[in-house]
């Protein structure tokens, strides 16, 4: 499984624990123009999305990146908190 880690809130690169913790790879990026690129260049299982403080980048994001794939998820990390995890999982499950 391949995740798309997008931070546009914040200027770290670091990838949050929870997701390294899962068996699977994790490509992250700070651009959303970044992240849009490479989700039409490569194939992922999912996006998880660091919210940005401004709401309205956040869901202009979200639909450019279903505009682009949307057979792709796209979790929004502040939203789905301890659930995140979980559901990546069996979105891991289900794809095999």
């Amino acid at each position: 499984m391949t995740i798309l880690f997008v931070n546009l809130g914040s200027k770290t690169k670091s990838i949050p624990t929870m997701l390294k913790r899962l068996a699977c790879k994790v490509i992250s990026t700070l651009a959303a123009e970044q992240a849009l690129q490479l989700i039409r260049e490569n194939s992922f299982d999912a996006v998880v999305l660091q919210e940005a403080e401004a709401e309205p980048d956040t869901i202009n994001f979200t639909l450019d990146a279903y505009r682009t794939r949307p057979d792709v998820p796209v979790f929004l990390m502040n939203d789905w908190g301890t659930d995140l995890v979980p559901a990546l999982r069996s979105l891991c499950t289900f794809s095999r």
